[in-house]
């Protein structure tokens, strides 16, 4: 009897990508005994039984060959989008199908899954497992770019792409005038370029507010970030104050000593 496909399930040209169940994850904590490999297994079982509808960010994504189902490792997120709703991927293979483009097919099965959620906007590779994943994976062409922090440690990142609704709202503008002049009238070209402009203006709007969105998760919270800036500063002041007092009390004690002798 064949197994019933799983809905969640994601396939590549070579591979089918599945998540793990939570009994699933407890019988792969159970039997391993890598204490730590255990200890993650068992996390994710957690994480999963208590976030069901979500489970996609916390399990571990089962990856087998579509030729024959043989698992050939496993991939995954690391959590939830935070609230820059961003999100990274590790993925790790048994050695014999290391270097046969599986990697690359698997994180770009995996990023591209994300990015179709509303809550995800960007995808991040650990750098802890930079080494490895760039090592058998064609990052680029899963459509990540190479990024080095000030601190020297090299990342990959893939966004979501910007909405580029005025293209589509002027392409439905016009088609609605077309049909409203055609259902009224025999005049076309007055109701066709009056929704041309709505569509245009509909859609330039639409990207305003995407990309500002954009511009405001990236660049985090302005508000906390003042407020924090501001704590900083008073934490600064009072350091100050402290100091001031102290310096005082010294020359304070120094000069009674001075008039004692």
């Amino acid at each position: 009897m064949a197994k019933k496909k799983n809905k969640n399930s994601t396939t590549t040209e070579h591979l089918i990508l599945t998540p793990m169940t939570v009994a699933e994850l407890d019988s792969l904590a159970a039997y391993n005994e890598d204490p730590d490999v255990k200890a993650s297994f068992a996390k994710m079982a957690e994480l999963v039984a208590v976030n069901p509808k979500n489970e996609m960010w916390y399990t571990n994504w089962k990856i087998a060959l579509k030729s024959d189902r043989t698992v050939i490792g496993g991939a995954g997120f690391t959590g939830y989008p935070n609230d820059r709703k961003a999100t990274g991927i590790h993925c790790s293979l048994l050695d014999m199908y290391l270097g046969e483009n599986y990697m690359t097919e698997a994180v770009k099965a995996l990023a591209d899954l994300a990015l179709h959620h509303d809550d995800c906007l960007t995808i991040r590779i650990p750098a802890s497992t930079v080494t490895e994943m760039s090592e058998y994976a064609n990052l680029s062409k899963a459509g990540f770019r190479r990024e080095i922090a000030d601190d020297g440690t090299l990342t990959y990142t893939r966004e979501k792409p910007p909405t580029y609704h005025v293209a589509i709202f002027t392409l439905f503008g016009m088609l609605f005038g077309i049909g409203t002049g055609l259902i009224i009238s025999d005049v076309i070209l007055v109701p066709m370029l009056i929704g041309v402009f709505c569509g245009f203006v509909v859609g330039m709007l639409l990207d305003i507010l995407d990309r500002k969105k954009r511009e405001t998760i990236y660049s985090g919270n302005p508000k906390a970030k003042k407020e924090k800036k501001a704590a900083v500063l008073e934490e600064q002041n009072e350091d100050d104050t402290v100091e001031v007092e102290n310096f005082e009390l010294t020359e304070k004690g120094e000069s009674n000593e001075e008039h004692s002798d």
